[in-house]
């Protein structure tokens, strides 16, 4: 488990607003969305509300506590179209076709970038696309990631287009910024 890995679980003041993220998210009802760092749930449960399937995907689920409680509130919620995996996915996914995958603020505690993107971009969809939200680089430490392990905007985009992804938008926020690519037709 990441050392730091505690900064997704609680920072309700960081996260996106619910019409926000649809808008950029650009969903359809027949898409199957990866949430990669999914912590708490919180996008994974909005996701399914407008999509056919969502996998929340944390190597913190390992903690079955965790786990088990987010499948609890699921039941409780009605939702059957989400499914929680206790991965790294450093070690490997097996999922194709999605359309999109998701990161809130967790990109940066990878350690196969470049691998993960690569499996990305080739087991997308045609429509495949990335939302990565990740904190901007800086000297202050109030909270999120320590800023020596943050990523800056431009080496997610070299990253990214490096292995296929075309950049669609750059949208920049107080502390943060949301990086949106598609795939090159």
């Amino acid at each position: 488990m990441s050392k730091h890995y505690h900064h997704h679980m609680h920072s309700n003041k960081k996260r996106l607003e619910e019409n926000l993220l649809l808008e950029l998210a650009q969903l359809s009802n027949e898409d199957v969305i990866l949430d990669i760092g999914s912590g708490d749930g919180y996008y994974s449960f909005i996701f399914s509300k407008h999509a056919k399937k969502v996998y929340a995907i944390d190597k913190a689920y390992m903690d079955e506590s965790l786990m088990n409680s987010l499948i609890q509130e699921g039941k409780e919620k009605g939702i059957s179209n989400l499914e929680f995996l206790a991965k790294d996915v450093c070690e490997g996914l097996e999922i194709k076709y999605f359309n999109l995958a998701f990161f809130s603020n967790s990109f940066h505690d990878i350690n196969c970038k470049k691998e993960l993107l690569s499996y990305l971009y080739k087991n997308s969809a045609e429509n495949g696309r990335l939302l990565i939200i990740e904190f901007k680089p800086s000297d202050s430490w109030l909270f999120g990631p320590p800023p020596h392990i943050r990523i800056k905007p431009e080496d997610l985009v070299k990253m990214a287009t490096e292995v296929g992804f075309k950049l669609d938008k750059m949208i920049e926020r107080d502390s943060q910024y949301i990086a949106i690519f598609k795939k090159e037709k």
